[in-house]
């Protein structure tokens, strides 16, 4: 009697086990239905979102926030779509003022639909007087102003410890103009070596004008000084279009 219950108990068990291995799909089954509502939300990263969060678009993107490629250098450099942007390195000691500002390349459009760079870019220096001397106070309506070129920007950067003069004759080649507007700009080291002196003159015949400007820069504004126009000198000749811009 005792082995025929224990027969049976035996079987009721490995119905029960049969049972329990058929029924796993199922359970399985149900618990992946499940587990989605079950786990915490992932964090969705929207890169159109954030980037449009920004307020105002990065150079390379467009309107949403939606990255533009194959861009024309026209406006890559400002001229289609993109709004203006306004930057400059500044200098202000007591004897005068010093700002360099970028300015960037300009382009037409060739008949093949490519791009031409019609004017390099440049470096735009622009010095005032102190109103009165010691006081920080600047005479911009009289400032000076003259442009370099990545040549003669690489000639300071060359040599920065040498003396380096540059003479711009706006009306160079034209007759009965040429050398009505002169302006240069001359770069020297002090004789301590402790500072870099850039004067610039201005000469208008026409307007009767004749204004001079020397304004010194600090070895660590030299670096700064440096830098940025190492950075900037691929970009006012136009290169970085040749890797961002996709053939025609």
């Amino acid at each position: 009697m005792a082995s025929l219950l224990s027969c049976k108990s035996a079987g009721v068990a490995r119905s029960s086990l049969a049972a329990a291995r058929r029924a796993m799909p199922a359970i399985g089954n149900r618990l992946m239905q499940l587990a989605p509502q079950q786990q915490a939300p992932r964090r969705q990263f929207n890169t159109k979102v954030q980037v449009a969060n920004m307020g105002v678009m990065p150079p390379g993107y467009g309107a949403e926030g939606v990255p533009q490629y194959g861009e024309p250098p026209a406006a890559a450099a400002g001229q289609v779509g993109s709004p203006p942007v306004f930057v400059d390195f500044s200098v202000y000691k007591k004897q005068g003022a010093l700002m360099v500002k970028p300015i960037k390349p300009t382009w037409a459009q060739t008949p093949n639909g490519g791009w031409k760079m019609e004017r390099n870019g440049a470096m735009l220096f622009e010095l005032a007087n102190a109103v009165s001397p010691g006081e920080r106070r600047y005479n911009w309506d009289k400032k000076v102003m003259i442009g370099l070129q990545a040549n003669e920007l690489s000639t300071i950067l060359a040599e920065p410890d040498a003396n380096h003069d540059f003479y711009h004759d706006t009306f160079k080649g034209q007759q009965g103009r040429e050398g009505s507007l002169v302006k240069t700009l001359k770069w020297s080291k002090a004789p301590d070596g402790k500072a870099y002196f850039i004067n610039a003159t201005v000469k208008d015949t026409a307007n009767s004008i004749n204004n001079s400007v020397s304004v010194s820069m600090t070895p660590g504004e030299f670096y700064t000084f440096e830098q940025l126009i190492k950075f900037a000198i691929p970009y006012m000749l136009g290169w970085d279009t040749v890797f961002t811009t996709t053939s025609p």
